[in-house]
Parts: structure tokens; C-alpha cells; sequence
């Protein structure tokens, strides 16, 4: 699956970068995982392989990820979070935490 990204750069003193993403499935594992190519910092604390697991997918700005299932948004990863556990607090009736 192809997916389509396109960069917007917000001017001012600091310049933050959003990724518009177009609207594509991201039910399947590896489509979710390619989602973080090029945009995830290696200094995020959290691996995409795990994020990416549990149905999460990029969506930014930052470490911004969106679960394909529930459509719950998850941002602010700190050192040693579990995407599974966070994922379950935040709905624990999602089908990719059951």
C-alpha cells in the first residue's frame, strides 16, 4: 500500500512539523509500521515495532500515534511506557488490546 505524506512547516520561532496523512487502512501491522519511517525520532522512548503492534500508526505532530481500531489518541511516550498498557488504560475495549 502506498501511502501519501505531505510535509507542512509552520513558520515562527520554532517550526513544527505536521504530516497530513491521506486516508488509508492502517489495519494492517506493516502498513502501520511504515507509517513512522522518516518521521520518528530515534530519540522517542518508545519502539514504532511495538507502537505499530498494538495498532497504533503515526499521525503527529511529535510522538503523536493513533490506534486504526479505536481511533484513540495517544502523545507525550515516556521512558519505559508500554504501548499495551497505555493502550488498555485508555480503552480497554479496543480489539487490539483484548
Amino acid at each position: 500500500m502506498i501511502h501519501s505524506f505531505k510535509l507542512v512547516e509552520t513558520p515562527g520561532p520554532t517550526t513544527t512539523t505536521t504530516i497530513t496523512r491521506t486516508r488509508t487502512n492502517m489495519k494492517r501491522e506493516a502498513d502501520r509500521l511504515e507509517s513512522y519511517n522518516g518521521v520518528w525520532s530515534k530519540d522517542f522512548p518508545v519502539d514504532p515495532a511495538a507502537l505499530a503492534k498494538v495498532g497504533f500508526y503515526f499521525m503527529g505532530p511529535n510522538d503523536r500515534v493513533q490506534c486504526a481500531f479505536c481511533h484513540d489518541v495517544i502523545e507525550g511516550w515516556q521512558r519505559g511506557d508500554c504501548p499495551l498498557v497505555r493502550h488498555k488504560r485508555l480503552n480497554a475495549e479496543c480489539s487490539m488490546v483484548l
